[in-house]
């Protein structure tokens, strides 16, 4: 990676705070590097990520949410 951006430049790009972009690069969502408590990722992986969905689980049709 070259030309990496941190999670804060991540942050801006995806409008979201540092804190959900460092969970995306956990989850591997975000291709990212940690070095030390640093994320680092490619710009591109972080536009391509724009597209993606954010994996966040859905209510499943035909099943009744407890009240």
């Amino acid at each position: 990676m070259i030309n990496a951006i941190g999670t804060a430049e991540a942050a801006k790009r995806l409008g979201l705070t540092s804190n959900q972009v460092r969970n995306l690069c956990k989850r591997r969502v975000i291709r990212a590097k940690q070095i030390g408590r640093n994320w680092l990722m490619d710009p591109a992986d972080v536009e391509a990520a724009k597209s993606r969905p954010d994996g966040r689980r859905t209510a499943r049709a035909g099943k009744a949410r407890k009240k």
